[in-house]
């Protein structure tokens, strides 16, 4: 697992992931462009949790990496399991 945003960010995690990820990494982007586009707008955005949800259920690295939230955000290794649960 790696630290990729500290829970001190708070209800800007999914905006400060969206405008910093390296977007040549993610391999299921095509079908993410309007999740990505909603969460550079902000938390303001009436969809934007919903963006999130799907973002962290479907995104997955170019490695086979996922994404994995308890506060914090956390990349997951492939076939890696939380050691928070």
């Amino acid at each position: 697992m790696e630290l990729l945003l500290d829970e001190n960010r708070g209800i800007y995690i999914p905006q400060v992931f969206a405008q910093t990820i390296d977007l040549t990494k993610v391999k299921t982007l095509d079908h993410l462009l309007w999740e990505f586009e909603v969460l550079n707008a902000g938390p303001d955005h009436p969809d934007y949790w919903e963006a999130w949800d799907t973002v962290i259920d479907e995104l997955e690295f170019t490695d086979g990496s996922t994404l994995y939230q308890d506060g914090d955000l956390w990349i997951l290794a492939k076939d890696e399991t939380p050691v928070f649960e």
